[in-house]
């Protein structure tokens, strides 16, 4: 629910809107479809929405586990690619495919504008290449389930906490082929989070909404940084949606009791490489100012090990739920034992 705050004076909210809107209006023009595939009026399709800068590496494993988890349709936003990025997006069936040479710095307009095209009505997944939703019972019971159930209940939006994997060994030396389950590589996690309510802002509504954040754990503790690791990965796209950058927040929705993870593949063979050259462009939050971090500390320790003393083995979504990661509503468990009947 959004808290009444003072709004700006009437000029300045009137020049916020335009600016934002002339931005939308750019983000729009620049975003062009490389395929000629034609999105049909299908109600109750499950659409993903995803980015992608150079995840040849990743992209296989992403579309093959979200296809098997009952994702229908899926719209892939490359933002200039030099590997096969492409090429496996437009051979897949199920994927439409569009580029945009903005600045990744746009890239809220990006989805934003995708969603309010392709989404509307829909129940929706948002996701990077590197990121994949996993949900209480995950092992046997698919999404369409799950948005059943999340209908049944009034819910219209699933939070979850970014969950870091990694291997026991160092960064460099994880040997990752694409189409691999990455569980088989980084296994591992660390288990503790720090959390708190933050007030977001809403631009449409010039008003505040609450949404809890995730932060601390191996960004602070490898890297010094302070990240936030709340995710909306699942939600009901409609009118009074918005999604804060980064899909940290979201406001419009009635956030479900049910709490996912994301697990987060960051941390392959290709980290040093990537993240050097993402500091060195300059495009993310605060002019890439946690990207300089992981290239500061990659290039002064080329055997960076994400692992230590505290790190736990991945096993099932039961044992996320049994370390507080996840939550299980007794309605959710009950209606999945009765899809498996």
């Amino acid at each position: 629910m959004s808290v009444t705050a003072p709004h700006p004076p009437l000029a300045r909210r009137i020049k916020q809107r335009t600016r934002r809107q002339l931005s939308m209006l750019a983000s729009r023009a620049r975003l062009r479809p490389l395929d000629r595939r034609p999105v049909p009026h299908a109600p109750g399709e499950l659409r993903l929405f995803a980015m992608a800068r150079n995840e040849a590496l990743r992209l296989p494993w992403f579309l093959d586990w979200y296809t098997r988890q009952g994702v229908d349709r899926i719209f892939l936003i490359d933002n200039g690619s030099t590997d096969a990025t492409v090429d496996i997006a437009r051979a897949h069936p199920h994927v439409h495919v569009y580029r945009t040479s903005e600045s990744f710095t746009h890239y809220s307009n990006w989805m934003e504008v995708m969603l309010a095209r392709y989404g509307r009505g829909h129940w929706c997944v948002a996701a990077d290449l590197d990121e994949i939703f996993w949900y209480p019972g995950v092992e046997d019971t698919g999404l369409a389930t799950l948005c059943a159930w999340l209908d049944r209940q009034g819910h219209t939006a699933v939070p979850a906490v970014l969950l870091d994997m990694y291997s026991d060994r160092a960064i460099r030396d994880n040997a990752y082929r694409p189409g691999q389950d990455p569980r088989e590589v980084c296994a591992w996690f660390d288990p503790l989070f720090e959390c708190a309510v933050k007030q977001w802002p809403n631009p449409d509504t010039f008003e505040r909404f609450p949404f809890m954040r995730y932060s601390g754990n191996l960004r602070r503790r490898l890297f010094g940084a302070d990240v936030n690791l709340s995710k909306v990965p699942l939600f009901r796209f409609g009118p009074g949606v918005f999604p804060a950058r980064g899909m940290h927040a979201m406001d419009g929705v009635n956030v479900s009791s049910l709490r996912g993870v994301v697990l987060h593949y960051k941390y392959l063979q290709d980290f040093g490489t990537r993240v050097v050259e993402e500091a060195a462009r300059g495009q993310h939050e605060g002019g890439a100012r946690d990207y300089r971090r992981y290239a500061a500390r990659v290039t002064e320790d080329d055997a960076l090990n994400c692992h230590h003393e505290g790190s736990v083995r991945l096993e099932s979504s039961e044992q996320l739920v049994q370390l507080g990661l996840m939550s299980d509503p007794a309605s959710w468990a009950s209606w999945r034992a009765g899809a498996r009947a």
